[in-house]
């Protein structure tokens, strides 16, 4: 089953731009086939407003791979950042999601 981490946070104003710089270049590093994502989507906000980022994982060990990564991840773009962050992470237990073997 595919796993999903929801990380939320507030952004700086004026920062949008920087973050989606940041998800694109973490998009090109994270190849699905190696990496085992299989899909980002972001929501950014610079004007006060939450942002989220969610994340889908195709199994458990590249999804346990990537939580080891994470601190570190949002450690880079904590400058964005305007107050703490937080996520959340599940398991799916139903989708209709294209799994990739």
């Amino acid at each position: 089953m595919p796993f999903v981490r929801i990380n939320r946070f507030t952004l700086k104003s004026g920062t949008k731009e920087a973050i989606v710089a940041e998800a694109d270049a973490f998009l090109a590093k994270n190849d699905p086939d190696s990496s085992g994502l299989l899909y980002i989507l972001d929501r950014f906000d610079d004007t006060g407003g939450p942002s989220i980022g969610i994340t889908i994982w195709k199994d458990r060990a590249s999804f346990e791979a990537s939580g080891a990564r994470w601190p570190e991840v949002m450690k880079s773009m904590e400058h964005l950042f305007d107050g703490a962050y937080s996520r959340e992470e599940f398991e799916l237990d139903v989708h209709n999601l294209p799994v990739r073997g």
